[in-house]
């Protein structure tokens, strides 16, 4: 709260405020435009691996924007083991987590 008012805060606290701002960023839909299941999926497995912290907020906006493009390269074994089992093995996960995280490489190149 203090951060709207121009306080001074620390290094800490802005790191904090950014993260904030990338997941408020990652986890919003537009309204009658949900994402699907395994972009949902992909979205919280990054932010839990915390692979976003190199975007800004903007970009994680074009993150998500090009997400089902880079999801869908990645060919079916991703939805399909999501869609049997509900869960992503270990080693779908390990792979789905190296390609978002040179996705997201590709992005932040991009923007530069």
């Amino acid at each position: 709260m203090f951060s709207r008012f121009g306080g001074m805060t620390d290094e800490r606290s802005r790191r904090t405020i950014a993260h904030g701002r990338r997941i408020r960023a990652a986890l919003a839909q537009d309204q009658y435009a949900p994402l699907d299941k395994l972009e949902q999926v992909a979205l919280l497995t990054e932010l839990n691996a915390d692979t976003l912290y190199k975007l800004d907020q903007a970009q994680v906006t074009a993150f998500k924007a090009r997400l089902p493009a880079a999801i869908a390269a990645l060919g079916n074994a991703p939805a399909a083991s999501l869609a049997a089992t509900g869960m992503l093995p270990v080693d779908v996960r390990t792979v789905l987590l190296a390609a978002l995280a040179r996705f997201a490489d590709s992005v932040v190149a991009a923007a530069a």
